[in-house]
């Protein structure tokens, strides 16, 4: 089991240290009441040629505002069919795809993972099982979600859950809001929720002929768009040039099977979309969120949960947005439950073999058990001597956010107590934890971090609530834990 022993003293020292900050807090702001505040995570660089904002409340546009864009229908896409083989997918285009990247280490957890998807040594809500289920009067099909801290495996988990779904001949679409099809701060202005959705689709079925037509329309009515071809042809620009109807996609599936694959959907259902759904307030702004965040999940309510033979499982950055979600679903349909799948970590020594073979307990408990954390350490590595330490903490999530008063309680307390209600009042960091059942847990890499950056604040209103002492007992708690990373043995 891991960690051994002597390794466990870095972190037991670190948390005694995390303890007594915890105390020297209640004494510093005995009579403070702490205001938890929800803070919205979506970041994005600009779209280029952005629509007016009208579009993203689901209104028509001016017209002349902008070039007409060219409208696909059910034919364009590829056969729904094809989708039990991702080499029937286009290559061209920087698609999405179920393979993993090259030089990806072996999957750890995939016998797990036979049995989330299976249904075998007793797992209660298979996938396959909820697949096949349709809606009833006593039942309502959930989606499957599938939440961790930043850059814990949730796409790996994914797409091997995928390529699991396509080797039993199901049909499978793996979409997602990061890397290539990036949720962007112009998409969210210029097109709504429904739509962002409709057009991932679109994009990831489409066969290189299709492109091939969008980009000569785009060529012949995109000014800055005539030198495009189908080879350098991005999804910012396949936003900007074309369009598909909810109809259309319907036709395309027809009474076809399809599980549907969402990666990083809380780009798209932020916080602050999902707090416009129970908001009381009856502004044009709220009820204009209210109606875009209603379509969207109608649409997937009805064509992915609803039906026999259809599923959505989805991934989430956010503990927030992951957990909340279901208030999301049930306020559409009473009685549908979000389904949580837990990420497969590294239980033994030998599971970590698959990843390095120069790796110890402790380096594996300083990544927080996680496989695609410990790749990051050695990846960049020539020798088992050298890890890249760096390289881990710049995947942390929300370096850039300002610290308060009460994001450093959240900070510790969360650590010691690992109550999911914190998760709130972290904001922007809330993206470093595990939530899983009941609690929360900090990667070591991730606390450690976040202790870091707290003990280096120049704010000055924290030092001020918590007192000097705090923050210099914060900046002991990174060099304690990083005694994870040194081998001592097994004695």
């Amino acid at each position: 089991m891991l960690p051994p022993w002597r390794w466990l003293c870095g972190l037991a020292a670190a948390m005694l240290c995390i303890s007594l900050l915890a105390v020297l807090m209640v004494v510093c702001d005995a009579s403070a009441t702490t205001s938890f505040i929800h803070r919205a995570s979506a970041t994005g660089s600009s779209f280029r040629r952005a629509r007016p904002a009208p579009g993203a409340l689901g209104m028509s546009q001016p017209p002349g505002e902008a070039p007409p864009r060219f409208k696909l229908v059910a034919q364009d896409l590829m056969s729904v069919d094809k989708l039990t083989d991702v080499r029937n997918q286009r290559v061209l285009g920087k698609l999405p795809t179920l393979v993993p990247p090259p030089g990806a280490p072996n999957y750890v957890g995939l016998d797990e993972l036979r049995q989330m998807v299976e249904g075998s040594m007793g797992w209660s809500a298979p996938i396959l099982d909820l697949h096949k289920t349709e809606d009833s009067r006593e039942f309502r099909v959930g989606p499957t979600a599938v939440s961790r801290f930043a850059r814990g495996g949730k796409t790996r988990m994914l797409t091997e859950i995928g390529l699991l779904l396509q080797e039993r001949k199901i049909p499978t679409l793996f979409i997602t809001f990061s890397d290539f099809t990036e949720m962007e701060d112009g998409e969210r202005d210029s097109i709504n929720p429904l739509e962002s959705i409709l057009m991932r689709i679109a994009w990831a079925t489409a066969p290189e002929e299709t492109v091939a037509k969008v980009v000569a329309h785009a060529r012949e009515t995109f000014s800055d768009m005539e030198d495009k071809t189908v080879h350098d042809f991005t999804f910012p620009d396949w936003l900007e040039t074309a369009s598909i109807s909810e109809g259309e996609i319907k036709k395309w599936l027809g009474q076809s099977q399809l599980i549907l694959l969402v990666d990083e959907l809380n780009q798209l259902l932020t916080t602050d979309l999902l707090d416009s759904l129970v908001s009381i307030e009856t502004d044009e702004a709220t009820m204009g969120k209210q109606r875009v965040a209603a379509k969207a999940a109608e649409f997937l309510r009805l064509v992915f949960l609803k039906e026999e033979g259809r599923y959505l499982i989805f991934s989430s950055h956010v503990a927030t947005v992951g957990s909340r979600l279901e208030d999301y679903w049930l306020l559409i349909k009473r009685g549908r439950r979000v389904v949580k799948l837990r990420i497969p970590v590294i239980n033994e020594l030998a599971d970590a073999q698959a990843i390095t073979r120069c790796t110890h307990g402790g380096q594996i408990s300083w990544t927080g058990r996680a496989p695609s954390l410990l790749y990051e350490l050695f990846k960049r590595s020539p020798t088992c001597e050298s890890t890249d330490l760096e390289g881990v903490r710049r995947l942390f999530s929300g370096a850039s956010t300002p610290m308060d008063a009460d994001i450093a309680r959240a900070i510790i307390r969360s650590a010691l107590d690992g109550d999911p209600n914190w998760v709130a009042a972290l904001g922007a960091l809330a993206g470093n934890v595990d939530a899983f059942g009941e609690s929360i847990v900090w990667p070591p890499c991730y606390l450690g971090t976040a202790c870091d950056l707290l003990s280096n604040t120049e704010n000055d209103a924290i030092q001020s609530a918590l007192g000097g002492a705090f923050i210099s007992g914060v900046g002991r708690v990174e060099p304690l834990l990083k005694e994870l990373l040194e081998d001592k043995g097994s004695g």
